[in-house]
């Protein structure tokens, strides 16, 4: 079941306690039902990783050159240390050192 299924399933299920076609007993049993539905599922990888984190020397060639260019895109810096869009933005945000 999906997110938007179960809100439904919720939704017919306080209707019918308002309306008085199911008891408190039975709500509370069909949420427990619904509870697991709401968790994530795992996440996997999708595709292998085709490049690897940047050197700690890379990286702050990096912020560098991003702080003496604040108009140079991300695309840019990208293109000029053969790396791809999502690693230029983990250096700038510091999640890679």
């Amino acid at each position: 079941m999906r997110i938007p299924e179960v809100r439904d399933a919720l939704t017919q299920l306080a209707a019918d306690l308002a309306a008085g076609r199911a008891t408190q007993k039975q709500g509370a049993a069909r949420i427990g039902e619904l509870v697991p539905e709401l968790y994530r599922r795992p996440a996997r990888r999708r595709a292998p990783v085709e490049c690897s984190p940047p050197t700690p020397e890379v990286a702050e060639q990096i912020r560098t050159i991003a702080r003496m260019n604040p108009r140079l895109s991300y695309r840019k810096l990208a293109d000029m240390f053969d790396m791809n869009i999502g690693r230029i933005s983990e250096v700038i945000a510091g999640k890679r050192t």
